[in-house]
C-alpha cells in the first residue's frame, strides 16, 4: 500500500513510499512510468517524500527515521534519526529540509 508519493521538480521521477517500508523510483518520459529502483532502509512505512531538484531524494518513516538519498549514486542513502514519526517533508536545498512529525514543533 502507498502510503507517500512525490514527484521532481522536472517531472522525471516520481518516487512511491510504501507501507512495507522501501521506496519504488521511477523515471518517465510524460507518457510512461519505468521502474528504475527500490530503496531500502526504512523499517517502517515510509510516510514522507519530497524530493530536492533531481539529484536528492529526503524520506521519512513511521520509524523515525530521515534519509538522504543522492539518485543514481547512493544505493544506501545516508540516515538521519529522528525523535518522532515523520508525517511532511519540505525545502528547497539540502540545508533547510522542514519536518513536521507528532510533536507541536516544525523542525
Amino acid at each position: 500500500m502507498v502510503h507517500s508519493l512525490a514527484c521532481s521538480a522536472s517531472g522525471d521521477f516520481v518516487a512511491a513510499g510504501l507501507e512495507k517500508s522501501t521506496i519504488e523510483l521511477f523515471s518517465g518520459d510524460g507518457k510512461r512510468l519505468s521502474h528504475r529502483e527500490s530503496l531500502y532502509g526504512h523499517r517502517r512505512a515510509v510516510s514522507a517524500l519530497h524530493f530536492i531538484g533531481d539529484s536528492h531524494l529526503v524520506s521519512g518513516g513511521n520509524d523515525y527515521r530521515l534519509f538522504v538519498w543522492t539518485l543514481g549514486v547512493d544505493v544506501d542513502g545516508r540516515e538521519l534519526l529522528h525523535d518522532a514519526k515523520v508525517n511532511a517533508i519540505e525545502g528547497r536545498e539540502l540545508q533547510k529540509i522542514y519536518i513536521a512529525d507528532y510533536s507541536p514543533v516544525i523542525r
